[in-house]
């Protein structure tokens, strides 16, 4: 599966109905709209259609000469079956009442078509069907990415380049939700922020700190020492009286000491 992105072509899902109601220059046309898949429930049925259809196609019905025609043109074409399947509460047979096969096929095509849509929400799903309670059940699960058409619509898409209702509606909603996700997206939300400006002013205010407190000690060093040479100098007996009671080591001599003479 692609990855999501606007840019991206639409994914059509066709089931057996549509597939037994056009022939091959309707599927050749769709192909341009985007990649074309076949729910393999659906295949399976239109197989099961082509073997009708004997040498003589003259005499063939309608959908299993279109049936022989699609299988025919599958294999030689870019169209893909798909095994997808997903559950949802509005894709679910009624209980208690016995579900023909041909229910039970539009619900695995309907299963199909909301599962492929579930995997990307940023690719439109377009179901492609002439069974009007498919498209019913579609469009009550309000997927914002899935939508259904008919094959006319679908051709009438492909031959105008201009989009059903339906198609045009999903398009529109899924080009607000991609526009207001693209504003909301930060990516560094602002408490993120914050987080690293604490962080990092709190890595940094030690260091700072730290500075100022060698500063300040080596600024009153100097002034202490200072203080200490200048009473040294003008009253050295106390000074010296003072040094002796300390217990600190004796200071070495001075120059004015050392030239200071001895009395008699």
């Amino acid at each position: 599966m692609q990855s999501n992105s606007q840019s991206n072509a639409p994914i059509l899902i066709f089931d057996d109905s549509s597939i037994g109601s056009s022939n091959i220059h309707f599927w050749r046309e769709v192909s341009a709209l985007g990649t074309c898949l076949v729910p393999e429930a659906a295949m399976a049925a239109v197989k099961l259609l082509a073997e009708d259809v004997r040498a003589d196609r003259s005499n063939a019905e309608p959908e299993s000469a279109a049936a022989a025609e699609f299988v025919l043109f599958f294999a030689k074409s870019n169209w893909k079956t798909t095994a997808v399947l997903s559950n949802h509460e509005e894709l679910a047979p009624n209980p208690g009442h016995d579900v023909s096969r041909k229910s039970r096929l539009g619900l695995m095509v309907a299963q199909c078509a909301y599962g492929i849509a579930s995997q990307d929400a940023g690719v439109l799903v377009v179901l492609v069907t002439n069974t009007q309670p498919l498209i019913h059940r579609i469009e009550q699960l309000g997927v914002t990415n899935l939508c259904a058409v008919t094959a006319a619509a679908a051709r009438q898409w492909a031959r105008t380049k201009q989009p059903p209702v339906s198609v045009g509606k999903s398009i529109a909603t899924l080009q607000v939700t991609h526009s207001n996700h693209a504003r909301s997206y930060n990516p560094q939300p602002k408490s993120q922020v914050e987080d690293l400006s604490q962080q990092w002013s709190g890595k940094k205010k030690p260091r700072r700190d730290l500075k100022r407190i060698i500063m300040g000690v080596v600024g009153w060093g100097v002034v202490v020492i200072v203080l200490l040479y200048g009473w040294r100098s003008l009253q050295p007996k106390q000074f010296k009286q003072f040094w002796q009671k300390t217990g600190l080591p004796a200071l070495p001599n001075l120059p004015f000491e050392s030239g200071k003479p001895k009395a008699k």
